[in-house]
């Protein structure tokens, strides 16, 4: 979406006679994919890894050496949109705890995970979370979607964690979904964690019962977390 037509529709909404209080106005577009744009030009497209595209950039003897780095960044950002180009991906605005579909071939499979994460415990505790799709992460490697996240809660950002179901989530047997912190005291990397663990990370993080580092540090030697 062009940002004359954001700007447009926000005067409409702003000239209103009985004002907006209380309302919320999503201004979003459909996005557009590497699929989208192959398609319009009639070529082919394939997705590969950031590290197989790093590769090929290195091995090509008519780039600078200022040229390889310079490409991978380019892929790794996200779409431009009306003369926008953000090297971060947008936080959904979510009411409860976010959890972001990012790889998309099997729609069966992601709702299997969505039944999994929001299953009532023995205890009838449930995961508080809203599901949300971001075409935009498709195709991403984990430590590019964690990256695309900065450290903005609680100043900017309502929940303190990011639940990111990826390519890993989806083809690996356990489905273990990337767990990424976004609080700005906190210092820890991202781990994964079994689905039906998403409502005790979630929980507590949310009541604040428990910090972060506690589940980061409890995971296997996988890196998955499985419960303590």
């Amino acid at each position: 979406m062009a940002r004359a037509d954001l700007a447009a529709a926000a005067a409409v909404v702003a000239g209103e006679s009985t004002a907006p209080v209380g309302k919320v106005y999503y201004l979003v577009g459909a996005p557009i994919t590497a699929g989208d744009v192959a398609d319009r030009l009639g070529v082919a497209h394939r997705a590969i890894e950031l590290g197989e595209h790093r590769a090929r950039l290195l091995g090509d003897a008519a780039l600078l050496p200022f040229q390889p780095p310079m490409l991978a960044s380019i892929a790794t950002s996200r779409a431009c949109v009306g003369g926008y180009a953000a090297s971060v991906a947008e936080l959904p605005g979510t009411r409860s705890g976010p959890v972001v579909r990012a790889h998309f071939t099997d729609d069966a499979l992601w709702n299997r995970i969505r039944k999994w994460i929001t299953a009532p415990t023995e205890e009838g505790f449930g995961a508080d979370v809203d599901f949300v799709e971001d075409r935009a992460l498709n195709g991403l490697d984990e430590a590019t979607i964690a990256a695309a996240y900065p450290l903005r809660y609680p100043q900017d950002y309502r929940h303190p964690v990011l639940f990111v179901v990826d390519a890993v989530a989806v083809t690996t047997p356990e489905h273990p979904v990337l767990v990424v912190n976004l609080n700005s005291r906190v210092d820890a990397r991202p781990f994964r964690a079994l689905p039906r663990q998403v409502q005790a990370i979630q929980n507590n993080l949310s009541l604040a019962n428990m910090d972060y580092v506690e589940f980061a540090t409890s995971v296997g030697a996988d890196g998955v977390f499985r419960g303590f």
